[in-house]
């Protein structure tokens, strides 16, 4: 007697579903309204300004060589007053936005008729064929970018504001709870009380 060959079913993977991908979309975008919400009116207040609006490295007053020997503050690294926070890439972002004016590029090219005609009529083409050594020297200069960037801060620790925003912070050592993490700033103070720094920044907190 012969014994009759099972068929094989194939499973077909259920079709996705518009409302769960807007349901994501709308998690994400409740998500980042609700921790961003407080900071609206805020603007540039204490450090924030020596940091951005009066640094020469980010308005392009010094020279770029010098922003890699300057610290987060623009003053020199070597300086005995220097705040030792050393943030080269954050700074170098500061600047490059201040150069550049991406918004108003991206902007640009989203309105612009030429690119919307280009998007619509280019020719799909092969891309040439990766190559491991590409890769290699991509991985060796961000690496070696990145040491280059922070090797001066090896040898550094928490100071000046670093220590009530991390080391005393109750909302970054689990003394708080997760619920207050979002109501204080950065320093752990409620966003509420008169005397806060106004700089809210949940997610940063919530990383660290």
């Amino acid at each position: 007697m012969k014994r009759r060959s099972l068929t094989t079913v194939r499973e077909e993977s259920p079709p996705k579903s518009l409302c769960s991908d807007v349901t994501i979309y709308v998690m994400v975008t409740t998500t980042a309204v609700l921790s961003y919400v407080n900071s609206l009116n805020g603007d540039f207040v204490h450090d924030d300004i020596p940091a951005i609006v009066t640094n020469g490295d980010v308005v392009g007053s010094n020279s770029l060589k010098q922003l890699f020997l300057d610290d987060y503050w623009g003053m020199p690294m070597a300086d005995a007053n220097s705040h030792k926070s050393y943030r080269p890439l954050t700074t170098l972002s500061f600047r490059t936005y201040q150069m550049c004016r991406c918004r108003n590029v991206i902007l640009k090219l989203r309105t612009s008729p030429k690119m919307k005609r280009r998007s619509l009529t280019t020719v799909r083409e092969e891309s040439p064929p990766k190559s491991l050594c590409s890769d290699v020297t991509i991985y060796v200069m961000v690496t070696t970018t990145a040491v280059l960037s922070y090797v001066n801060s090896l040898n550094g620790d928490f100071v000046h504001d670093d220590i009530p925003a991390i080391v005393t912070n109750g909302d970054v050592v689990g003394s708080n709870s997760l619920k207050q993490l979002f109501l204080d700033d950065y320093w752990g103070m409620p966003m509420a009380d008169a005397n806060s720094h106004k700089s809210y920044r949940p997610l940063t907190t919530l990383s660290f």
